[in-house]
């Protein structure tokens, strides 16, 4: 438990003691874990900060990819141009001429297309590893990843709509980093909320479709109209640290399985995210 004035953790433990003839005595035993709860936070902190030079040395070695990979028929594209202002300017060029240059053009930047569509096809190209599993499981090891954030916002939970026997197919891995996600942006879009009104709400549920769809809602300010979609682009981002690539690449794996991964304004305040997979799953 903690200690809201004073910011201090405590574990309590309880149970029965004998006290003569009165067999309803209880010990309560209140001890200060503060500084176990605190190197709990750093140890995690220092990991998620791994995990965030992980992917940026990731997105870095993507990107020099990318710039090795096209940079030479730019570069080519750029001098055959300048070669065909050369010529047009000189006024005595034949179309043939031009035409000729022109194609060599046109193959460079058909070239730097292939070496994008190649990368894209290595990226899409995860082996994703697909299992039968209940639909809780991920959202409750999606919860437990983030439980200090949550304690140390003091954020309250409410999960509805579950039904124990709704299962899934998917990656499991792939499909709790997705739920740590939007469970981790809705607590960062409650800082500003006072505690007593920070509650995250998770529903999951069957549509008639046969679709699985679980909602993450919180009590932040909300996503305005206009950035519904955007959010969901790479690199855009409203954190002063963010790389804005979360939502992309789980918009990214809920495609890859089938499903659709969607955000929407409530008009009483907040955002709520939708992720909805198919009764099957095509991971």
């Amino acid at each position: 438990v903690r200690h809201l004035d004073s910011g201090r953790w405590y574990l309590l433990q309880e149970g029965p003691i004998p006290w003569g003839s009165n067999p309803d005595v209880r010990l309560q035993l209140l001890t200060d874990i503060t500084a176990q709860k605190s190197a709990e936070r750093l140890r995690e902190a220092h990991l998620e900060a791994i995990h965030q030079s992980a992917r940026l040395a990731t997105l870095a070695e993507l990107a020099a990819t990318v710039a090795h990979e096209i940079n030479q028929p730019l570069m080519v594209i750029a001098t055959y141009t300048d070669a065909c202002q050369r010529l047009l300017a000189s006024r005595e060029a034949a179309p043939e001429e031009i035409s000729r240059v022109l194609a060599k053009c046109h193959a460079q930047a058909v070239r730097a297309a292939e070496a994008i569509a190649r990368l894209r096809e290595f990226v899409a190209r995860r082996q994703h590893r697909p299992s039968r599993f209940p639909a809780r499981a991920a959202v409750s090891e999606a919860l437990d990843a983030l439980r200090s954030s949550l304690e140390e916002q003091q954020v309250g939970v409410e999960i509805t709509g579950d039904d124990p026997s709704l299962e899934i197919t998917a990656d499991r891995l792939l499909l709790t980093q997705l739920l740590t996600n939007l469970i981790r942006n809705a607590v960062e879009a409650m800082a500003e909320t006072p505690p007593a009104r920070r509650r995250l709400a998770i529903e999951i549920g069957r549509q008639e479709s046969g679709e699985t769809l679980i909602t993450v809602a919180d009590q932040g300010p909300g996503v305005a109209a206009e950035d519904l979609e955007a959010v969901f682009k790479p690199f855009h981002t409203t954190k002063a640290e963010g790389l804005g690539l979360g939502l992309a690449i789980s918009r990214s794996v809920a495609e890859a399985h089938g499903g659709r991964l969607w955000a929407v304004t409530e008009p009483a305040g907040g955002a709520r995210f939708c992720l909805s997979l198919p009764e099957s799953g095509q991971p």
